[in-house]
């Protein structure tokens, strides 16, 4: 008996393909994820694996790789000073802070351009986990400052967008 096309290895995450900011797919809204499945928790992995291929990345977006979900992983520190990787499906701020700061930003679609970007310091988010728990949470500052950048992503906005004077872009060519 022959069996054709079955792979019997089966790799456990894989990098995917980032899109740069000349792609029209990162200027599109991302649908809902109705259902977390086998497959979303696959493309939770291959983010993360991607996001963590090179040093200093601290988040990426679905539409970052062509797929048009609200799903975004970020680097976070934690209380102990070390970053753990949190996935969310859904993310939506509920509240923000009517304070805000000033701070650079880059993004793994714009290589090597980075610039300031006003945020509110402090929001609350809520979003569903891989393993469909709901989460209510607070964040300040850094962690504050990714998630939001993350989640522009879904609405198909840059951080070059929100930087109020293009001059104070600028280019890193040692990234």
């Amino acid at each position: 008996m022959m069996v054709a096309n079955v792979n019997i290895y089966h790799k456990q995450t894989m990098l995917l393909k980032i899109l740069t900011d000349d792609h029209p797919l990162l200027r599109e809204k991302s649908q809902a994820v109705n259902t977390i499945t086998a497959a979303t928790k696959q493309l939770v992995k291959d983010l993360t694996e991607t996001m963590n291929y090179g040093s200093r990345a601290v988040g990426i977006a679905a539409p970052q790789v062509g797929i048009l979900e609200r799903i975004i992983i970020c680097k976070l520190r934690n209380a102990q000073g070390k970053n753990d990787d949190v996935a969310m499906i859904n993310p939506q701020i509920i509240t923000h802070s009517t304070i805000c700061e000033i701070g650079e930003e880059g993004c793994l679609s714009i290589p090597n351009i980075f610039g300031p970007v006003k945020r509110p310091r402090e929001i609350t988010v809520q979003y569903a986990t891989p393993d469909k728990k709901q989460v209510l949470k607070r964040f300040v500052g850094f962690n504050a400052r990714v998630i939001q950048h993350e989640i522009d992503h879904l609405e198909g906005i840059l951080f070059t967008d929100l930087v109020t004077n293009k001059e104070e872009l600028f280019e890193e060519l040692n990234f």
